[in-house]
């Protein structure tokens, strides 16, 4: 079977058929069927690792569920979550790193070995979004506390820092007045939805608020393309909105209130949007709805290009790049194994440090590597998380001295044109 270089992976809640599929969008046609015998939990709750597995989290038992993607086979060895009932996930853009969260409290494993890295608690209701950047530095909550928390990923899987140092994020953003339902992160930016009718902007170098959205229903659903030129939003009336992120009026009322009542909408749904997914290259929109079906939509004309009919309500949407599983299916695929329940220091796991692939061969073929990139299986596992934090004191260091220079030539130049105005 060939595959199209873009798929469309959707689930629903309906537990007696498969209810995972894969699907090309350019003629709408089910590729792959996976039954989970489960429904999968609501929003962006479905990850694709190293391009071999599907993860998801399940809506109603305390486990996650993976597939092997070349061969629709559950795999069993990694099912159980033993912390409780998952309401988040997400997996890192390199596949490094899992993130649950379990009401309030949100863990963080290393995928490839299954130790748990990091647990912090900062919100004070259950967690019901979370989202990695791109560049895999941070991990984004939004919680029913209506907060919506950016952590640094270091502080979370570095053992040597502090139980108090690692509960504190870098930004928290208390702008939402009602639950936050959905994440979107594009490199420094950050969309967040919520049941207050708004999607929030704000920048994640500077933590500013760089536009309020308001909707005419909660909103339940939020994405923005790769070149971040659109947001998508979906809501609970089933309307299906596209905000151009350049226009002269929303650049005008950066950090404003942008009303969205007037704007285009895309029609079909009769119900809950509950998820949105935009393409690669910008062609596509895809939405899921409570109305059983997901659309893929032209994006520039607004028209319904394909509908996709489901047993059960349509519960997450993804777009992505095909993965490596259909391309070479001959090679041999990775294996998660069962999530440990606390931080474990044992010395017989793989340690896949952050930002860092897979070990050399993980895939069944040898990967080449600059001499600089090292992997983990050339530093003990005891080691890496100690050689993480000398690398990252390395780099405040040198980001400080950088500050220090900039400082001082600007307030020589300061001085010297006070000097030159006194003397004139």
């Amino acid at each position: 079977m060939s595959f199209p270089s873009e798929v469309l992976i959707t689930t629903d809640s309906c537990d007696s058929s498969p209810n995972i599929s894969i699907w090309d969008p350019g003629n709408g046609s089910q590729l792959v069927t996976y039954k989970g015998g489960t429904s999968v939990l609501p929003g962006s709750n479905i990850a694709v690792v190293h391009g071999q597995l599907l993860v998801a989290a399940s809506a109603k038992q305390p486990f996650l569920q993976v597939w092997e993607l070349s061969s629709s086979k559950k795999d069993h060895g990694f099912e159980r979550v033993p912390c409780g009932h998952v309401t988040s996930l997400a997996v890192s853009a390199c596949s490094s790193y899992t993130a649950a969260a379990i009401q309030e409290q949100i863990q963080v494993w290393e995928t490839l070995s299954g130790r748990l890295v990091g647990s912090v608690s900062r919100h004070y209701q259950a967690v019901r979004c979370l989202s990695f950047t791109d560049d895999g530095g941070h991990l984004i909550s939004g919680a029913d506390d209506n907060l919506v928390i950016a952590w640094p990923l270091y502080r979370l899987v570095t053992k040597e820092i502090g139980a108090s140092e690692r509960n504190q994020p870098r930004w928290t953003w208390a702008s939402h007045s009602l639950p936050v339902t959905a994440l979107r992160c594009r490199e420094q930016r950050v969309a967040s939805a919520s049941l207050d009718a708004t999607v929030r902007l704000a920048c994640l170098r500077t933590g500013l608020q760089l536009a309020r959205f308001l909707f005419d229903s909660p909103v339940t659903a939020v994405t923005i393309d790769s070149a971040q030129r659109h947001l998508a939003a979906g809501d609970e009336g089933g309307n299906l909105y596209l905000v151009c992120l350049y226009s002269g009026n929303h650049a005008a009322a950066a950090g404003g209130v942008v009303a969205q009542s007037e704007s285009p909408r895309f029609v079909g749904h009769r119900l809950r949007i509950t998820g949105v997914s935009l393409s690669a290259d910008g062609r596509w929109l895809v939405s899921g709805s409570d109305d059983r079906t997901a659309r893929v939509w032209d994006l520039h004309s607004r028209q319904c290009l394909r509908v996709l009919e489901h047993k059960g309500p349509v519960t997450n949407v993804l777009l992505l790049l095909t993965p490596s599983a259909f391309s070479r299916p001959a090679v041999v695929g990775v294996r998660i194994p069962r999530l440990h329940g606390g931080v474990s220091d044992a010395r017989d796991l793989v340690t896949v440090p952050f930002g860092v692939g897979p070990p050399s061969g993980w895939f069944g073929e040898p990967i080449e590597t600059d001499s600089d990139d090292r992997l983990v299986d050339s530093v003990k596992p005891e080691e890496s998380s100690s050689l993480l934090a000398a690398e990252y004191k390395a780099e405040v260091e040198r980001l400080k001295r950088i500050n220090q220079r900039l400082f001082t030539f600007k307030a020589a130049q300061i001085l010297q044109t006070e000097s030159e105005s006194n003397d004139s």
